[in-house]
């Protein structure tokens, strides 16, 4: 966890579609505590829910105060 935890910068793009967004991307945005700069360009599959910007909000810009 330390390794991540002291990013500040961090962008994933993927052109492949991923099921692992509530279990593994979640997750590890979580561990990124210092995160000042975010980018992400995913194709999720298989999800439940919707993710629209109250999401967002919710799962990443509230749990990520430098963001």
């Amino acid at each position: 966890m330390k390794t991540v935890s002291n990013l500040k910068y961090f962008s994933s793009t993927s052109f492949h579609r991923t099921n692992e967004y509530d279990n593994q991307i979640l997750p590890l945005l979580h561990q990124m505590l210092q995160l000042e700069e975010l980018t992400l360009s995913l194709i999720v599959g298989d999800q439940t829910s919707f993710i629209d910007g109250t999401h967002l909000v919710n799962n990443i810009l509230n749990r990520m105060s430098y963001l």
